[in-house]
């Protein structure tokens, strides 16, 4: 039994307001100053700051590299303050009233701006904290709900993101996974909320991820082990629950259909009230496809809800809950028979999150979420035409069918369907996850600043069936730098350290620059040129059934296991792991209205796990007395493979 050993010696939870000092300074003449900041708290350098008059400016000021401005205010009275940068949205302050006192204004003294339209956009899935896209020499992507607009699964969007491929199998609600940059289906961590949606070892079920409730997608191309831990091997996807924002509650319903019996309902309900806001989604999605016994059904119910606790701290809770079930016909096409199968899963994802600015500085982060996989695949019966060789019955073979190649070739026959069993037969799985995770950053000083993360997981599940039960008990620690030289050298370094119960202690470095050769607001036609580039190891934990069929646990079984594992030597099924380079270069052009990018990786996969049968465990130097303890075979880390190409 897995212990919690809860340990927080980098977090600090105090909750203090936050408290700005006044900007201006008693002088013959007043004056202004203060701090122009982008969405994600980051100083805007070069940003304008204009003092107008009846709509004449008077006077101006330029932010400095700290993004500070100081103006001076020929007389006193009532201004209109304008502030503008490039790749922002300019901001108008009315009736400021400057005197020799602090002026009235809101918040006057230090200025937000909101991004442009046509701008990039604030992200936190590379770094832990909201970071502009230009600042990262990481590869992201951020999906809005126009990108996923009238689609029915998130996968839909994300087939149109460079480095990526979606393999379904079938139909819609065939098995499906996602590929990114040549790694495996299980490579990926997906975060709903902050919370993982990973099984056990990293597989993740698009098909049962509907888009319906998402307010937005962040795709992390490359390893991020350093903050995610296991499973962040090749990529990360993100995803985040919508929040009401009007006062007044807002109620929107869908539906539609087609042929096939495919029908989609989807009703929303979001507001604020107060200091609290709330949102919720229900969506019903059915069809029977077009070939028997596929018919498909998914329903999702989700939820966000937030409370301001105070001016500097938040609480928010999310929960999401997939009912969804669907025929499994088996390859039509080889067989001629449709099988007479189901796939049935429940998937639940709920959290709660607390957030507070304690200092102008310091920001905290405390976080539980909780996971509930379970799945059920049943064979009702047998399916097929009843074979006997020999004098005695052999199974069941498929009907007759004519297969034709794409290489002008064709060859007709039966195909062997089903061997003798007990029917109706089952296969279950079931994951259990829970976790507390706790985050500070700190910045420390005007263009650096500093992260440190802990995370503790338990995790239980069985495939196949209870009997095969495990149980893990996970920490993960967090150290992350990042800040800027001048506002044109952007730089993030750390390294995440992961201690997990079946392999032990590994560390996973990650590195990234983003360096402005030329500024969005520089003058020229080829303005916003920017240089990147990244380097990352990433790590993935083995699966329930990875572990329970490996060498060592197979030995482990037996009567003369033990001496076999001493002997030999043998140890535990290790992790898999990656190594990622990345370099491009993005351009914007027409003064920001477009921008084109290119991007060169080289991902290195090693130790990765795959099943060997007894003459292949030979064939790679096991022993014949290990070989043949596991009478057909086992999992081990001997796969390796290398992926390289250009995103554009």
């Amino acid at each position: 039994m897995a212990r919690i050993h809860l340990l927080f010696p980098f977090v600090c939870l105090s909750i203090c307001s936050l408290s700005l000092s006044p900007a201006l300074f008693a002088t013959s003449a007043p004056l202004m100053s203060g701090t122009i900041t982008d969405p994600s708290g980051a100083a805007i350098v070069g940003a304008n700051f204009d003092l107008l008059s009846h709509g004449q400016k008077i006077a101006s000021a330029v932010t400095g590299q700290d993004g500070q401005y100081m103006l001076s205010v020929p007389v006193t009275g009532a201004y209109e303050l304008r502030i503008s940068a490039a790749g922002f949205k300019i901001r108008v302050l009315e009736k400021i009233q400057a005197s020799d006192a602090q002026p009235t204004a809101e918040n006057v003294e230090n200025v937000t701006l909101r991004l442009d339209t046509l701008s990039e956009s604030v992200t936190v899935t590379a770094t832990a904290t909201p970071t502009l896209e230009s600042h990262l020499g990481a590869a992201v992507t951020i999906l809005t709900p126009v990108e996923y607009a009238g689609t029915n699964e998130v996968q839909d969007a994300l087939r149109w993101i460079p480095g990526l491929q979606i393999n379904q199998t079938g139909q819609i609600g065939g098995t499906t996974g996602l590929y990114i940059r040549g790694g495996n289906s299980d490579a990926n961590k997906v975060l709903i909320d902050g919370i993982p949606a990973n099984d056990i070892g990293g597989a993740v079920e698009f098909a049962d991820i509907a888009s319906s409730g998402v307010a937005k997608v962040e795709v992390l191309r490359g390893p991020n082990s350093s903050m995610y831990g296991s499973d962040a091997m090749a990529g990360v996807v993100s995803l985040t629950t919508a929040a009401g924002t009007t006062p007044l509650p807002e109620l929107t319903y869908l539906g539609e259909g087609g042929n096939f019996a495919t029908s989609h309902h989807e009703g929303t309900l979001g507001g604020k009230w107060k200091t609290s806001d709330y949102f919720s989604d229900f969506s019903r999605f059915d069809t029977s496809n077009s070939i028997p016994n596929d018919r498909f059904h998914i329903g999702t119910a989700s939820g966000n809800f937030g409370w301001a606790l105070f001016p500097n701290a938040t609480l928010r809770a999310t929960v999401r809950h997939d009912q969804l079930a669907g025929g499994q016909p088996n390859a039509i096409l080889l067989y001629g028979i449709p099988d007479d199968t189901k796939q049935a899963n429940e998937d639940s994802y709920f959290g709660v999150t607390f957030d507070t600015q304690t200092t102008q500085n310091l920001h905290n982060v405390l976080r539980y979420g909780g996971l509930r996989l379970r799945s059920t695949f049943t064979d009702f019966a047998p399916t097929g035409i009843p074979y006997s060789s020999g004098g005695y019955f052999q199974g069941y073979l498929g009907a007759p069918v004519t297969i034709h190649g794409a290489n002008g070739y064709t060859v007709s026959g039966q195909a062997y369907f089903q061997y003798p069993q007990t029917y109706p037969n089952t296969y279950s799985t079931s994951t259990d996850r829970d976790f507390v995770y706790a985050q500070s950053d700190y910045r420390i000083f005007p263009h650096l600043q500093g992260l440190v993360a802990y995370k503790y997981e338990d995790e239980r599940g069985y495939s196949g069936g209870p009997s095969n039960s495990i149980e893990r008990g996970n920490s993960s620690y967090s150290l992350l730098f990042q800040g800027d030289v001048k506002g044109r050298l952007f730089y993030t370094v750390g390294t995440g350290v992961e201690d997990d119960e079946l392999f032990g202690v590994a560390a996973s470095p990650r590195a990234s620059l983003s360096y402005a050769v030329r500024r969005g607001g520089d003058a020229g036609p080829l303005n916003g040129t920017r240089i990147r580039a990244s380097f990352g190891k990433g790590i993935k934990e083995p699966s329930i059934f990875e572990q329970a069929d490996s060498l060592y646990d197979q030995l482990a079984r037996l009567q003369n296991g033990p001496q076999l594992i001493s002997q030999y030597h043998i140890g535990q099924i290790g992790p898999e792991w990656s190594r990622t380079y990345d370099a491009g270069v993005d351009q914007e052009l027409f003064h920001q209205r477009a921008k084109v990018g290119i991007t060169y990786f080289h991902n290195e996969f090693t130790s990765g796990i795959e099943y060997i049968p007894s003459q292949g465990l030979l064939d790679l130097g096991v022993p014949a007395s290990v070989a043949a303890a596991a009478v057909y075979g086992a999992t081990v880390n001997s796969q390796s493979f290398r992926a390289q190409g250009v995103e554009a």
